[in-house]
C-alpha cells in the first residue's frame, strides 16, 4: 500500500487506475486544512489528476459558506459560522459538470449536501466530519 502520498490519501492506487468508463467517479478525501495559500489550486490539481467528478472534502477550515473556483473545480463549502477556522466540509465538483448541480445546502462546519441531475435519476452527495 502506497503510504503519504496523495493517492493513498484518496483512497486511490496507481495499480489499480482503471480506464475511465462513461460513469461518474467520486471520492472523499479529509485534506486536514485547505487555509494556507495556494491549498485548493494544489487541491484542484490533484483531483483533476485521478480524473474525479465530485469529491466530499473534510477539514477545509475555511469559515461561513461558500464557494471556490479553481482550474478545475468548483468547491460548494460549508464552515464555522462564527468566523474560526474550525472543521469544515465542502464539495468539489468538476467544472465541466458545474451545470448538473440542482442544489447546495451548507448545514454546519460538520455536514452539507448537494443534489445533482443524473441521468436516470437525481443523486445527492453528503460530505460529513464527524
Amino acid at each position: 500500500m502506497e503510504r503519504n502520498t496523495v493517492a493513498s490519501d484518496i483512497g486511490l492506487s496507481s495499480r489499480n487506475k482503471k480506464l475511465r468508463s462513461n460513469g461518474l467517479r467520486f471520492g472523499s478525501w479529509n485534506t486536514r486544512t485547505l487555509s494556507t495559500a495556494g491549498a485548493s489550486t494544489i487541491l484542484s490539481d490533484e483531483l483533476n489528476r485521478y480524473d474525479l467528478d465530485f469529491v466530499a472534502l473534510q477539514e477545509t477550515k475555511w469559515p461561513h459558506d461558500g464557494k471556490v473556483i479553481t482550474n478545475h473545480y468548483t468547491i460548494f463549502y460549508s464552515g464555522d459560522k462564527n468566523g474560526r477556522a474550525y472543521g469544515g466540509v465542502a464539495i468539489a465538483v468538476k467544472k465541466t459538470l458545474l451545470q448538473s448541480v440542482i442544489k447546495f445546502e451548507a448545514i454546519n462546519e460538520r455536514l452539507c449536501y448537494m443534489r445533482v441531475k443524473g441521468k436516470f435519476k437525481n443523486i445527492s452527495i453528503v460530505s460529513y466530519y464527524a
